[in-house]
């Protein structure tokens, strides 16, 4: 059975589909689009039935390596190769054990970043990739049950660390800034957040002080390279994302990382060599343009603060807290101002869209 899988289904179908992939030998040919679709329909049949159960990881290595790499033709429509593969992911998450398709997904992971193939050497189809890979993974984390969390959720955390370094990964080794790694970013955080669901506090809470570690490196290093704030950056967005989905229940963690959130609010301005706005000239959406990323980082950091009050709805953040927050927001407004970082109709709309909202704590938009 395992022979016939391998020669006659997935070997012969995934040569088929390769030649009509970018660069294969019959890519222009007018049936391209019809055979990837036929071969993704066959597949669809395929993990109804009992060979799904059958699969090896390296296998589905195999199979969603290919399947995440097909582009969408300008002249077919959206739905048709991309319904066919959300299928097939839905199926792999049901059908497929999750010791197999979690081995075969990490190992993919490898793919997207860290040793980009031709496809994943573009931003455009590196978006595609992530986008159907995070949601391959996230529908199979929704099937976990809580024995398989109890014994791997420490090793499905670490994969999320690496995870939320995509973009800092792939502009590394490709050596090309990466101009949309907001989502990126978000097609991460809703996997994690997807994971951290599952978790119970007594999983969450270690993991969670480890995240804080992972997070706080590159403060523990005054001379680190500018692209570990990457690292930073994301942690508050997923501290974020968390304050938005567990609200009360995850307001107690801010003691965890309210040293981390003062001192980047602190120094983020300070121009001195190796700390403050010396670290923070990577832009993550425009190189050139250091101020829009730090911007970008006192936002979410902003945001963060204003999110633990909301939802502090017994009032058990110490009023200590309140004290050291304040002081740092006033150097960031002295910072936007005085030092000219903003003109003042720049100025103006940040104070009514960003800083009112902190000031006020009430509910608004994310920071970007």
């Amino acid at each position: 059975e395992e022979d016939l899988i391998n020669e006659v289904i997935i070997n012969q179908s995934l040569i088929n589909i390769r030649k009509v992939l970018p660069g294969g030998a019959e890519e222009k040919e007018f049936f391209a689009i019809s055979v990837i679709i036929s071969i993704l329909d066959s597949y669809c049949i395929l993990m109804k039935s009992i060979f799904s159960q059958l699969f090896t990881p390296e296998q589905l290595i195999q199979i969603l390596s290919v399947f995440f790499s097909i582009p969408v033709p300008k002249e077919s429509s959206d739905s048709q190769i991309e319904d066919r593969i959300q299928t097939i992911t839905s199926l792999v998450s049901r059908n497929v054990t999750p010791q197999i398709s979690l081995h075969a997904l990490f190992n993919i992971f490898d793919l997207i970043a860290v040793k980009p193939e031709e496809f994943n050497s573009t931003e455009e189809n590196l978006n595609l990739y992530c986008g159907r890979y995070f949601s391959c993974i996230g529908k199979v984390f929704k099937t976990l049950k809580k024995e398989f969390i109890e014994e791997y959720h420490q090793g499905i955390s670490k994969f999320m660390q690496k995870a939320f370094l995509i973009p800092q990964t792939w502009e590394s080794n490709t050596q090309t800034p990466l101009s949309s790694a907001s989502r990126i970013h978000n097609c991460v955080l809703m996997t994690f957040k997807t994971f951290v669901l599952k978790l119970n506090e007594v999983q969450l809470k270690p993991l969670f002080t480890k995240l804080v570690k992972w997070a706080s490196k590159p403060m523990l290093h005054s001379k680190s390279p500018v692209k570990d704030l990457d690292r930073l950056y994301i942690f508050f967005k997923a501290v974020n994302c968390l304050l938005e989905t567990l609200m009360s229940i995850f307001t107690p963690y801010l003691t965890h990382y309210i040293n981390l959130l003062i001192e980047l609010l602190s120094e983020a301005f300070e121009e001195t060599e190796g700390k403050g706005a010396i670290m923070f000239m990577k832009d993550f959406s425009n190189p050139d343009n250091s101020r829009l990323n730090i911007i970008m980082v006192v936002d979410t950091l902003l945001e963060c603060i204003r999110l633990n009050y909301y939802y502090d709805t017994e009032s058990a953040i110490p009023v200590e807290y309140f004290h050291r927050v304040s002081a740092s927001m006033i150097i960031v407004l002295d910072y936007y101002i005085v030092k000219g970082s903003m003109n003042k109709d720049q100025y103006l709309s940040w104070i009514s869209n960003v800083y009112q909202r902190v000031v006020g704590g009430g509910p608004g938009p994310a920071a970007p």
